[in-house]
């Protein structure tokens, strides 16, 4: 299966969450959900959750912008966080990944209990 930046252009807002199996406390919208199933990307979905213990140890607790830019070519990629503030975060490599979109942005809202994973056309 394959993803476009179209195809998660038309989710906006969310009726459902979902909750991770690491934290029910961390949740992904519908959007997310999708990308985590035709994208093939919920080991994406994992690594930025698996980040969050450390980021609230940062005192990081609202909002951060996660940006995954892969080289198509090479089949690598590199993650990085940044708070509101474009402070960054967080950054990790990827040795070899097939996530078929060359850029994307996903968002992290924290509300004082849950930590909501979302596109940003859901924010």
């Amino acid at each position: 299966m394959s993803i476009t930046l179209e195809d998660l252009s038309h989710f906006s807002g969310s009726l459902q969450w979902f909750p991770h199996s690491f934290n029910p406390r961390f949740l992904y919208t519908e959007g997310v959900l999708y990308l985590g199933e035709r994208g093939q990307a919920f080991w994406l979905i994992d690594l930025i959750f698996s980040w969050q213990p450390e980021i609230s140890r940062q005192k990081v607790q609202v909002f951060q912008m996660w940006l995954i830019e892969v080289n198509l070519e090479a089949k690598t990629a590199v993650i990085t966080a940044t708070d509101g503030n474009n402070n960054q975060i967080a950054r990790q490599e990827i040795e070899h990944t097939d996530f078929p979109l060359e850029k994307l942005k996903l968002y992290v809202q924290f509300d004082g209990e849950h930590s909501t994973l979302m596109l940003p056309s859901e924010y």
